[in-house]
């Protein structure tokens, strides 16, 4: 192991308690659209939720 890298623990790891849902629906959403690119999908969903806008679902 590279001396650079640093090693964590679940103790260091915080994971909001939001997370889950999120991504569940992403998941949820991805599935439902079946996007050809799932990189800009993927952008314009994130985008849209962080602009409290509709993401590109159907």
């Amino acid at each position: 192991m590279n001396s650079t890298e640093e090693l964590y623990s679940a103790d260091q790891i915080n994971i909001p308690i939001t997370f889950p849902d999120i991504l569940k629906n992403y998941a949820k959403a991805a599935i439902r659209t079946q996007p050809y690119d799932l990189l800009r999908w993927t952008a314009a969903y994130f985008r849209a939720l962080a602009n409290s806008e509709e993401p590109p679902v159907k």
